[in-house]
């Protein structure tokens, strides 16, 4: 969607951007997610560490903000997505960009399980982008989707903030933190790219 008819769009819904929440149950209704541009390294990583090329593949994003990494999810990789978020104003959004048969948005608490419509341990890939950090315990989160959300052998795609971001929101996962995550996945593959780090942590299969 181009700037200038997402602008006009904000506008005729009478929204505003950002008031920052500490954690994912006080996200303002009127908040637009502001999610970096997906780089040709984030694309490159995506492609030799998180893609899997099999037919029927299910994906979740959490924290889908205005669905663009969902949208190239689904199009260009052939997907089936489900995009999460608390903000009514970003799911709206989301939807203008378009849904499609295999790509749909909804809200949904995902500290309360995964998406109730998805069968446990049956998801190939879970997304977050930049969205740990609005979670109230991530550590638990990321135990979940490995212990409950993901098929054997899926994959949880997180992108965090490096220290040039002084955040100290409860959710926050630095370079001094990264590798307590990491503990009981198969596999780890890691990128820094400037301020952002991403990981591709796999389950066994």
């Amino acid at each position: 969607m181009p700037t200038t008819d997402l602008n006009a769009l904000l506008r005729n819904l009478g929204l505003t951007t950002p008031w920052a929440p500490t954690h994912a149950g006080g996200w303002d209704e009127r908040f637009i997610a502001q999610h970096g541009p997906i780089t040709p390294a984030e694309q490159q990583f995506v492609n030799d560490h998180v893609l899997i090329r099999t037919a029927g593949r299910t994906a979740v994003e959490v924290g889908c903000g205005t669905g663009r990494f969902a949208h190239q999810l689904h199009h260009a990789h052939g997907y089936h997505v489900t995009g999460l978020d608390l903000a009514h104003a970003n799911l709206q959004l989301a939807r203008v960009r378009g849904e499609a048969p295999g790509l749909l948005y909804m809200r949904h608490d995902v500290e309360t399980g995964p998406p109730p419509h998805l069968p446990v341990d049956g998801i190939d890939l879970v997304v977050a982008r930049q969205t740990t950090l609005y979670l109230r315990d991530p550590q638990r989160w990321i135990h979940q989707v490995r212990t409950r959300w993901l098929r054997p052998g899926g994959c949880l795609y997180l992108q965090v903030l490096g220290d040039e971001f002084d955040d100290q929101r409860v959710g926050r996962i630095g370079p001094e933190n990264i590798a307590s995550y990491t503990v009981g996945w198969a596999t780890c593959a890691h990128l820094d790219e400037g301020p952002r780090t991403h990981l591709a942590l796999h389950t066994s299969m």
